[in-house]
């Protein structure tokens, strides 16, 4: 369709969604092509874009060819390559691989938004060993199996919603300790009122800054680690 020059100066911006009637029709969060910039800028390429109101648009990536622009950290060295070709990943839980002495805590994401849940996991895969989940259902599954530190988790989602993911994640006693981090759409009185009953954590809208985002993170953990802390045993019971 094209892109009006007004919204040309906008559309790398987050949150930024073209205004037209088809974009009206299909779900987005507007983070798709900010995402992109920054992963071109990250491989020191360039991008840009030709657009004609009313005939469409076509964007223009260019990279400089071989490896003596990047730092050397990185650089995937062929080792870790066929190394991590070893492991065997279900794709739709894409992850970084845990090292069993690391001290990193766990984030599960639960996002049915392909663009979104990168953007999350691009923000905190430095800090967390990020798992990823495309639905609630497999989102669900995944948080048995691994039993996270947090959960982030969107609420419409397809095959089981977020809410009633949490539900079963505080219902079972091996998951019950799971922080929760939901994200609404704006405006979501109804769905607070559902994830209050659920025991959800915190409730995010979905504009949210990322360093808020990151903020509640760290709290959450925190405050789970000192809990920990304080109620684990230091001598065992003596029951004979």
């Amino acid at each position: 369709m094209g892109i009006s020059l007004k919204q040309q100066k906008q559309i790398f911006k987050r949150y930024t969604r073209g205004k037209n009637a088809i974009n009206q029709q299909t779900l987005g969060s507007g983070v798709g092509l900010i995402l992109a910039s920054k992963l071109v800028e990250f491989q020191k390429g360039m991008i840009d874009f030709i657009s004609t109101e009313g005939k469409g648009t076509i964007f223009n990536l260019r990279f400089p060819l071989g490896k003596k622009h990047l730092a050397p950290e990185n650089i995937l060295q062929t080792a870790i390559e066929q190394k991590t070709q070893k492991t065997e990943l279900n794709p739709l839980f894409q992850t970084k691989e845990n090292d069993v002495n690391s001290q990193k805590s766990t984030i599960l994401i639960v996002e049915d938004n392909l663009d979104l849940r990168t953007y999350i996991t691009n923000n905190l895969q430095q800090e967390y060993d990020v798992l990823q989940a495309e639905n609630g259902e497999l989102g669900l599954s995944l948080a048995k199996e691994m039993t996270p530190d947090l959960v982030i988790s969107d609420v419409m989602m397809p095959k089981m919603n977020g809410i009633e993911m949490c539900h079963q994640l505080k219902s079972n006693i091996t998951t019950s300790h799971i922080s929760v981090i939901l994200l609404i759409v704006l405006n979501g009185t109804d769905y607070k009122r559902k994830g209050i009953k659920t025991g959800a954590d915190i409730y995010l809208e979905k504009r949210f800054e990322i360093t808020v985002l990151q903020a509640y993170i760290q709290n959450l953990i925190q405050l789970r680690k000192k809990l920990h802390k304080k109620y684990q045993p230091d001598t065992l019971i003596n029951r004979s």
